[in-house]
């Protein structure tokens, strides 16, 4: 990772002070975590809390009777779709759009300029957006998220100081659930057209995103591409592997617990909302949703947590002082801090059930997946790559 930042230290378009200062944490946190040894994990050996997590008696309502299914086998389908060679061309394109030069012009606007302009949006007597100097792009059929079909016809053939309004309908999504389907008008002035100059796709634009040649940039967009969806295939074998124990197997609850573990999950994503932005207003409209989809969660949780301690124990699957040593480093390196600060955090947060649980599901759900009949579902064929 540090070879890759690295690469593009004196490419243009980079912030080289941000960039030289995330070079300097990470290797900052590598030296840390070389030279800290295994002291820091001496608190974990105190705790014993890797000898607790062996037995399912540990967990919250683990002790629930229940005959556990049939874990090994499963069959299961994996699809992962072939990448179109469109989506490498559109990657391209917001790689070129990204290094494009845009430039004021006395021209009247047309398709893929940029409006800047001053924009009100009302709904009724009621103003949803006041903002001055916000760049519109003439492009798609959204404005600020809002749905309109002839967008780009009607932006386009503005100068500076023209006035221009669209009538739009506020989505069945937005975020007001009273606005829903309500008549909104956008307003805007136009202070100045924006027209860009996108380099061309060839070696030198190749070598300025730190490829060499277009032909290599191609295929490193095709390879992260087809990373990602074998990771997010790989998600959805374990979610589908656990939902299809979780209704294999039937049992109660511990009332007390679910109603403890449900109020702190909806404290959770409610916070998380907030910081998000929502209102006191929104989320006083999506209460019942939001504990309602609490309340779903925990149980999947509580029940996937039951089932694969007793998987666990019957596996006899042990956590081991090495799992936990590389698991802290992988959190402290993702959270760019040292392995002891980050097990003093956990311990902070009484997590370390947590983490233990965490690494021991890991290692049930390789035990799931390993012995499991994985079919693979036929993918989307690649269309062929438009002419450059």
């Amino acid at each position: 990772q540090l070879d890759r930042l690295q690469r593009f230290q004196s490419q243009p378009g980079v912030d080289s002070g941000r960039l030289d200062t995330l070079i300097h944490n990470l290797l900052e946190s590598r030296a840390s975590i070389d030279n800290v040894g295994t002291s820091y994990l001496q608190p974990l050996k105190d705790s014993d809390f890797l000898n607790a997590i062996k037995h399912r008696s540990s967990i919250p309502g683990g002790t629930c009777e229940f005959d556990l299914p049939e874990y090994k086998g499963l069959k299961l389908t994996e699809k992962i779709d072939a990448v179109a060679d469109e989506e490498i061309d559109e990657q391209i394109d917001n790689l070129r759009e990204r290094f494009a030069n845009y430039e004021p012009t006395d021209e009247k606007s047309k398709e893929d300029d940029i409006l800047q302009a001053d924009v009100l949006v009302k709904a009724g007597k009621e103003e949803l957006v006041n903002e001055a100097d916000q760049r519109i792009r003439i492009s798609g059929d959204k404005v600020f998220g809002l749905q309109y079909k002839n967008l780009v016809k009607k932006l386009s053939g503005l100068k500076a100081e023209d006035d221009a309004s669209l009538s739009l309908t506020l989505p069945d999504d937005f975020h007001r659930e009273e606005l829903r389907g309500k008549k909104a008008k956008l307003s805007l002035t136009v202070k100045q057209v924006l027209r860009g100059t996108r380099p061309e796709i060839d070696q030198s634009f190749a070598q300025r995103v730190g490829m060499d040649s277009v032909e290599a940039l191609r295929g490193q967009i095709r390879a992260n591409i087809e990373s990602e969806r074998k990771q997010a295939s790989r998600q959805q074998l374990e979610q589908d592997a656990a939902d299809a124990l979780i209704a294999a197997c039937s049992f109660d609850l511990p009332e007390e617990f679910m109603k403890r573990q449900t109020a702190s999950a909806l404290v959770q994503s409610t916070m998380q909302l907030a910081r998000m932005g929502a209102t006191r207003e929104y989320l006083d409209e999506q209460k019942e949703e939001l504990e309602e989809t609490s309340k779903k969660e925990t149980e999947r949780n509580v029940r996937r947590t039951i089932i694969y301690g007793a998987i666990a124990e019957k596996e006899e699957v042990e956590v081991t002082e090495r799992e936990v040593q590389a698991h802290l480093q992988n959190l402290a390196q993702a959270y760019q801090t040292t392995p002891a600060k980050m097990l003093k955090r956990i311990q902070d947060n009484n997590g370390l059930p947590a983490l233990a649980n965490e690494i021991r599901d890991i290692k049930v759900t390789q035990i799931i997946l390993d012995s499991a009949e994985v079919t693979e579902a036929p993918s989307k064929p690649t269309k062929k790559a438009k002419k450059e």
